[in-house]
């Protein structure tokens, strides 16, 4: 056989959600169809559905964007956390939990006069 055996390549080219050098298993969290907003591991087809739920049509774009780019983090400003949190006022299955999170952020960062 030759190549470059995988275990090298792995060590070379960082995965999607995966620390260099690891490879998925099924005990990995985070899996190749996700996104991390405010800390949690979204599924792809539920960021999409975000997407739909916004009435931003600027961050609707930004999601979808991210999306289509493979981006694993996301980064949001108050404003769209904000945001998302009224398009979840009554959520979905599977997002529930960023809901709950995002509701838990905003009051912190106001109880503590950060915004």
């Amino acid at each position: 056989m030759t190549g470059t055996p995988p275990e090298q390549l792995a060590a070379r080219e960082p995965s999607r959600g995966f620390p260099v050098g690891r490879l998925p298993n099924e005990h990995t969290f985070h899996t190749l169809e996700s996104m991390f907003l405010v800390g949690l591991p979204v599924r792809d087809d539920l960021v999409l559905e975000l997407a739909r739920l916004v009435d931003d049509p600027k961050l609707a774009d930004r999601l979808e964007d991210c999306y289509r780019r493979d981006v694993n983090v996301l980064a949001l400003e108050l404003e769209e956390r904000e945001t998302i949190l009224r398009a979840l006022d009554d959520p979905p299955a599977g997002l529930e939990e960023l809901r709950a999170v995002l509701l838990q952020d905003v009051v912190s960062l106001k109880r503590e006069g950060l915004v």
